[in-house]
């Protein structure tokens, strides 16, 4: 499956880009970053999720060090989630509090990180996502 990511750093940008591939695919991934486990931060404000209306589900990618703030409610239309195995927080903590807000979890792998980081994982994952650009 392929699908569409935005990295945006602008609120308005994000959503725009939103509604330009909401009306051409079912699932768009954002990418939502603190500029600090990876360059460049993204617009990263939990509200937008709380608040969008869209036909559009949502992939929330998490390159950040704290990602486990997102999952403390459920977000609308947002489906699955992922973060980075380089990121401090622990990993069965992330898989087991985004299955209970019902959501599919992987976890995504820089180049450079061997695959045997997320082999005690791999069990409880929906999917795994390789990065390209690091």
């Amino acid at each position: 499956m392929i699908i569409p990511g935005i990295f945006e750093q602008e609120k308005s940008q994000l959503i725009s880009k939103i509604r330009i591939l909401e009306s051409i695919v079912d699932f768009i991934q954002v990418d939502i970053s603190d500029g600090i486990l990876v360059n460049g931060a993204t617009f990263n404000q939990r509200s937008l999720f709380e608040q969008m209306n869209t036909r559009a589900k949502f992939q929330l990618h998490f390159m950040m060090q704290k990602p486990l703030f997102y999952l403390e409610v459920p977000l609308p239309s947002v489906v699955s989630v992922c973060t980075q195995i380089e990121a401090p927080s622990p990993p069965r903590k992330f898989i087991n509090m985004a299955r209970n807000l019902g959501y599919k979890v992987g976890f995504s792998l820089n180049p450079e990180t061997p695959f045997v980081r997320i082999e005690p994982y791999i069990e409880m994952l929906d999917y795994v996502q390789f990065m390209t650009v690091a």
